[in-house]
């Protein structure tokens, strides 16, 4: 009953601690917002608030461990998280479209939707499903206010076609761009996508320069060509060598002939013949005259269409050159009359073989007797001298010439073994002292021949035959060593050694990452916890599969068996919470791996209440009574006004007293301060512009003639009260200067 009690009275502290944050960093606003409780988010046994609110695109909000995240899924997997930092959870409700609310804030895709009103803000229905929404006083599009769209227009917001929408007295575009200076009673609509207006044609929100209004017409809307009494257009550009007075004949799949010359939508096919030109019947996308052929605008070759198994590679010819569909030079000249596939990747003419790779989209050369150019096995070829390997990959071939082969007796044993009468051979490389007569692959990697084992094109120099095992595809050992990639481990006692998640290992005497030690971990009792970390007995570590460093661990201890992950980089155990500390690669090795942080250590959070505690981000966390920054406390930091600064790093905070970068107070602060959005934050007598690392600039409010009471960010860099719109943005840099109030 007793523990019932206190679950009851600390449930109520949560929610009375959260409420009260919330309401120190919301927004002024007009009329007050109801508190209403989301009857979707109920509360767990430990007293956190969980949901599972989705729309059926996949996108959710779920609330975990009193933080509501923005949550982006497909096929079960999660493409996209991000935090919503000022979320109130009490009143916080999903609405569709990927927008949300609660009584502070707007939010679309998990961001701060700019001077919407919660209270009256909904989202509009649309055939097409434009992320259109309203409050009492704006028109939004994909989380965006757009100016001079009125929420109370008299029609209110409908569909005029695919891409225009009107509210009865402007038009917009389903971006949300308006046509400035269009009267929605004088406008015509043509087709789907253009406008006529003032002796104007537009095209979804521009101005066709030059276009005539006046004859301005449809000749085929499924492709999208139309005319004025001068010239074609397609998309809204023009085709600059048509000529609209001359026969146009519009063709399938985008194609036209106007003026004796052939266009692919907006492009002229400069080597087309206009009299023989046409598309081919049942091929999608293709056309032809009497000397080419296209595929969706590109010339494809002389008539025969070159179409990969894996990737539909097209290729064209400017003179002997070799050029990709995009129009990219592969720096290669072919016998255009000969050139044709063989393979997957693979190419020839009279003279060569070209092997070419998507990835690096290059064609490489190589002289080969082309007549007796052949497939051995899947990486094997041969002509009629020489022996050659084919390395495969997903997207791309290249091959390697074998030198000193006998290519007589050639033949492949398995997979990237092969022998001849004299050698043996991994892949392209001989191998030294294997015997063919007696060469046997043990798999992928292993081979063995009499006594000697390889690994790969290696030989594992010392190996003792009579007692030598794999362990997986990297590890084996034998009486005296244990060998990695068929090198020596040293120092390692093979009849200790345990391979605990590849690449970490240990034996009696030490742990191993790669070939190097670890020092100070218990290898009896170390096993693998998740990813790249690792647990003993003792403590917690991180030993990543990739690095060009010694490896660092930390001697804090941890209560082994009933340490388990917080959230994020923060851990916990019976008694303790630790956070795993975060530091980028040093000097050179800072762009390796695309700078993966490298965690040096676990590290005690002292004094920490787990009951209170909560994760802000990576190097910030707090709880009832103290803010910490790894780890460590920030003294004087309050916890129930401390939020981070938006848009300016992982490292700037504020609270009621000051602004914060890292554990260094920056500025000081006289009052509160509120978050108005963007890089904007206000208190009674000023207005704050605070950039990275906590620098603060800050303006007398009556100085520079703002409104408090009434002050909203409605974009980026745009301010409004009740005596009018100010773009900050404008504001010179002396202008700033000169009015900001110095500490």
């Amino acid at each position: 009953m007793k523990s019932a009690v206190l679950l009851i009275l600390s449930f109520f502290c949560i929610a009375a601690s959260l409420t009260a944050q919330t309401e120190q960093d919301s927004v002024v606003v007009e009329e007050v917002m109801e508190v209403e409780e989301n009857p979707l988010i109920i509360e767990d046994i430990d007293g956190n608030w969980v949901s599972c609110r989705s729309s059926d695109m996949g996108i959710s909000y779920p609330i975990r461990n009193n933080k509501v995240y923005y949550e982006e899924n497909c096929m079960g997997h999660c493409m996209k998280r991000e935090f919503v930092d000022r979320a109130d959870i009490r009143t916080f409700r999903y609405l569709g479209d990927k927008y949300a609310k609660d009584k502070n804030w707007v939010y679309f895709e998990g961001k701060i939707v700019l001077g919407a009103e919660p209270k009256s803000f909904k989202i509009i229905k649309t055939l097409f499903n434009r992320d259109f929404a309203i409050d009492k006083k704006s028109f939004f599009c994909r989380g965006k206010r757009i100016p001079g769209v009125s929420p109370k227009g008299k029609d209110g917001i409908r569909e005029l076609s695919y891409y225009y929408y009107t509210n009865g007295e402007v038009i917009f575009t389903d971006e949300g761009k308006v046509l400035q200076g269009v009267d929605y009673k004088d406008a015509t609509l043509l087709g789907n996508s253009y406008i006529i207006a003032d002796n104007k044609v537009y095209y979804h929100a521009d101005v066709i320069e030059g276009a005539d209004a006046a004859t301005f017409a449809i000749i085929e809307e499924y492709y999208r060509f139309f005319k004025d009494k001068n010239k074609i257009y397609y998309d809204g550009k023009e085709l600059y060598e048509s000529d609209a007075q001359k026969e146009i004949k519009v063709l399938d799949y985008g194609y036209l002939i106007n003026n004796d010359k052939v266009f692919y939508h907006n492009e002229t096919l400069n080597y087309a013949d206009t009299e023989t030109f046409g598309t081919i019947e049942g091929k999608y996308g293709y056309g032809k005259d009497d000397k080419l052929t296209y595929y969706w605008g590109d010339v494809v070759d002389d008539g025969r269409a070159l179409v990969e198994k894996n990737y539909p590679s097209k290729f064209y010819f400017v003179g002997n050159e070799l050029y990709d569909s995009w129009g990219y030079s592969l720096r290669c000249e072919v016998d255009t009359a000969s050139f044709r596939q063989i393979g997957d990747y693979l190419y020839t003419d009279d003279e060569y073989i070209y092997a070419f790779s998507k990835e690096y989209n290059t064609m490489e050369k190589k002289r080969c007797d082309n007549e007796g150019f052949t497939r051995i096995s899947e990486r094997y070829a041969k002509d009629s001298k020489d022996i050659y390997y084919l390395h495969t990959g997903q997207r791309s071939v290249q091959f390697s010439y074998i030198s000193h082969v006998d290519y007589a007796t050639f033949e492949v044993i398995q997979d990237d073994w092969a022998k001849d009468k004299k050698r043996c051979y991994y892949q392209s490389y001989s191998l030294p002292y294997a015997d063919p007569k007696i060469m046997l692959p043990i798999d992928s990697f292993y081979a063995v021949s009499d006594d000697k084992f390889f690994y790969k094109y290696r030989w594992i120099e010392g190996a003792d035959a009579s007692s030598f095992c794999i362990i997986d595809d990297t590890y084996s050992k034998d009486k005296d060593h244990v060998y990695r990639e068929g090198r020596v481990l040293p120092d390692c006692d093979p009849s200790t050694f345990r391979l605990i998640e590849n690449p970490v290992s240990y034996d009696k005497n030490n742990v191993y990452s790669y070939n190097k030690q670890v020092a100070k971990v218990d290898g009896a009792t170390l096993t693998h916890f998740f990813d790249d970390w690792y647990k003993d007995k003792d403590s917690l570590y991180w030993l990543p599969r990739y690095h060009l460093f010694d490896n660092k661990v930390n001697t804090t201890a941890v209560d082994s068996e009933t340490i388990t992950r917080f959230e994020d980089n923060y851990f916990q155990d019976k008694d303790h919470l630790y956070i795993g500390l975060l530091r980028l690669f040093d000097g050179a090795q800072e762009r390796f791996w695309h700078e993966k942080p490298h965690i040096e250590a676990i590290k005690r959070i002292e004094g920490a209440d787990r009951s209170s505690f909560q994760v802000i981000n990576s190097k910030y966390a707090k709880d009832k009574n103290h803010v910490y920054f790894e780890g460590e406390v920030i003294p004087g930091a309050d916890p129930l006004t401390f939020f981070l600064i938006r848009k300016v790093g992982d490292s700037s905070a504020y609270d009621k007293s000051g602004i914060y970068d890292a554990t260094r107070k920056r500025t000081s602060l006289n009052n509160p301060i509120t978050y108005l959005g963007d890089i904007f934050y206000v208190d009674k007598d000023f207005l704050y512009e605070i950039y990275h690392a906590g620098a603060a600039y800050k303006y007398r409010l009556k100085d520079v003639g703002l409104d408090r009471k009434t002050l909203k960010v409605i974009e980026e860099g745009v301010l409004r009260d009740k005596n009018g719109t100010y773009n900050w943005k404008e504001h010179t840099w002396d202008w700033k200067r000169s009015n900001r109030v110095e500490d």
